[in-house]
């Protein structure tokens, strides 16, 4: 059974298994050897500093507003 990484909240992450959904005709399933989280949009996210958490990201301004 395939596992990943899930982030559950701020610098909390969580690694288990996952069943895979079958595929669908013309689609592969194609297997990761190696990952790293990015110092940016991901790494904000671990930190709990991304404005994502508090603000919402307005399509036609292309930018966080308050809620």
């Amino acid at each position: 059974m395939p596992k990943e990484f899930i982030l559950t909240g701020p610098r909390q992450i969580e690694f288990r298994e996952y069943a895979e959904p079958p595929l669908n005709p013309g689609e592969v399933r194609v297997r990761s050897l190696v990952s790293g989280i990015k110092h940016g949009t991901e790494m904000a996210l671990y930190l709990g500093t991304t404005p994502f958490l508090t603000q919402r990201f307005d399509l036609e301004c292309r930018l966080f507003l308050p809620d």
